[in-house]
């Protein structure tokens, strides 16, 4: 009798035990899924945007970056994971891609830089991005 109990508590916890894995497999790849997702709309903005197209939009965000920045990398990913389902477009646009006059233009002394309304914020503050990015068209 008290191996019988045995036998179900073992079967019972292998049920469980193979539940929890399969969870816990299906939140890897639910948070992969979305670190891919949020990495690949920021390579499509990326690729679309121009310097024309952050002049003739200024209601816009624009994000102006640089691949090696060390602020860069510290705002940037964290940025594009939060907003990552938005609706809302934004574009970016490396430094690289741009001339000394149109970073002058764009009054790019350092990166990131994030321009609306065609003026530019020299930030890292999450605050002040964050409202940024909500008045934002």
């Amino acid at each position: 009798m008290q191996n019988m109990k045995f036998k179900n508590n073992v079967k019972i916890f292998r049920k469980v035990k193979n539940t929890l894995h399969f969870i816990e497999i299906a939140l890897i790849v639910i948070g992969t899924g979305y670190l891919f997702l949020s990495y690949t709309r920021f390579l499509i903005w990326e690729q679309n945007t121009t310097f024309n197209k952050i002049n003739s939009h200024p209601n816009k965000l624009a994000i102006i970056y640089r691949k090696d920045c060390i602020r860069c990398k510290k705002t940037l990913p964290s940025l594009m994971a939060k907003h990552a389902l938005d609706r809302k477009y934004v574009y970016i646009i490396n430094v690289n891609n741009l001339t000394k006059k149109q970073l002058k233009e764009l009054d790019v002394n350092s990166t990131p830089v994030f321009r609306l309304k065609k003026i530019s914020y020299d930030t890292i503050d999450q605050r002040k991005i964050q409202t940024l990015w909500s008045i934002s068209k």
